[in-house]
């Protein structure tokens, strides 16, 4: 469930992604995830891998322990409704491939906030291949 105020809250992680660099296990896209279901519904997912990877690499295995696919591991992992990307609301998670990995985002109006191994970049919504619904 969303608490209250959730948006001001959500709007601080998206301006706080922005200011900064990409760093595998610090400010990635799993990161980004968390900080923003943190945001919306007050539970803290992120402690279970802080320190836990510091590449590419130790990111895929962690996955691999888990999931089959790293769609199937953020399924898992937040324990979301699958939804239609095109339903998505603000903070709902979205999967966009990527070559080589994919990455979680979150819905922001129109687009979706995705950390790139550069920046925090923005993709049209029509960019997700799945979505899942947080509180």
């Amino acid at each position: 469930m969303r608490q209250q105020g959730w948006e001001k809250r959500f709007a601080e992680v998206i301006e706080a992604a922005r200011a900064q660099p990409f760093e595998w296990g610090v400010s990635d896209c799993w990161r980004l995830a968390c900080s923003s279901v943190e945001a919306l519904t007050g539970e803290d997912r992120w402690p279970m891998f802080a320190g836990q990877y510091y590449t590419k690499g130790e990111a895929l295995r962690i996955i691999a322990l888990h999931a089959c696919s790293f769609e199937d591991f953020a399924g898992w992992f937040f324990g979301a409704r699958p939804i239609d990307p095109r339903f998505a609301r603000d903070g709902d998670l979205m999967l966009v491939r990527q070559p080589g990995m994919d990455a979680l985002g979150v819905c922001v109006g129109s687009s979706i906030a995705v950390r790139l191994e550069r920046e925090l970049g923005f993709m049209p919504r029509a960019a997700a291949a799945k979505a899942w619904e947080i509180g």
